[in-house]
């Protein structure tokens, strides 16, 4: 995160902005991005001229424990889980303490690697599972989107496979009619669209 802008410099920024000059000559006399400058202005505008304070919020860049509630909670789910990463956890942390504000998910990964967490598995890489050994202890479904039929009309379809035996279980085609309907009727159970 950078630094806060100072208080200095933002009444300066204020004052030179109602002398008249325009936000691109603000950049350049400031040494400021165009959007922290538009932004600066716009909290001067919204506060009736008056020039706000630094807002930063800090969860304890040098004493994370000084974050409490949100530091503890994120440390006992990354060891109840140590293969989540930071930006799953943060969506777990929400959900867990509505309302509260959350660190960023640098600074969760910044928190887990000083408590000797171990940081979650870059990508998606899984332990491959054994295939299934019996009929209907897995299913894989699989789908294909905008598939374009002689007609030119765009289809999609959803594909359930038992993955022990391959057998195909049925199909879903959308929008439903596109194709003429199969054997099975909408009200057996059964996909109604089975290609």
């Amino acid at each position: 995160m950078p630094a806060a802008v100072s208080s200095t410099i933002r009444r300066a920024l204020w004052l030179a902005s109602q002398q008249g000059f325009c936000t691109a000559e603000l950049v350049e006399r400031f040494h400021l991005p165009a959007r922290t400058v538009r932004h600066l202005l716009q909290r001067g505008h919204d506060n009736g001229g008056a020039i706000p304070a630094a807002s930063y919020h800090h969860f304890g860049t040098r004493d994370p424990a000084s974050a409490g509630d949100v530091f503890r909670t994120a440390m006992e789910l990354k060891a109840l889980h140590p293969d989540w990463g930071a930006r799953f956890l943060l969506g777990a942390l929400a959900k867990t303490l509505p309302g509260q504000p959350l660190p960023s998910e640098r600074t969760l990964r910044r928190w887990f690697r000083g408590n000797d967490q171990p940081a979650g598995a870059a990508g998606r890489r899984r332990e491959r599972l054994a295939r299934a050994q019996a009929p209907h202890g897995r299913w894989q479904v699989d789908a294909c989107d905008q598939m374009p039929l002689a007609t030119g009309e765009q289809i999609s379809w959803l594909r359930g496979v038992d993955e022990c035996t391959g057998t195909v279980l049925g199909t879903a085609v959308f929008p439903p009619g596109a194709i003429q309907p199969g054997a099975g009727r909408a009200d057996s159970g059964v996909l109604p669209y089975v290609v």
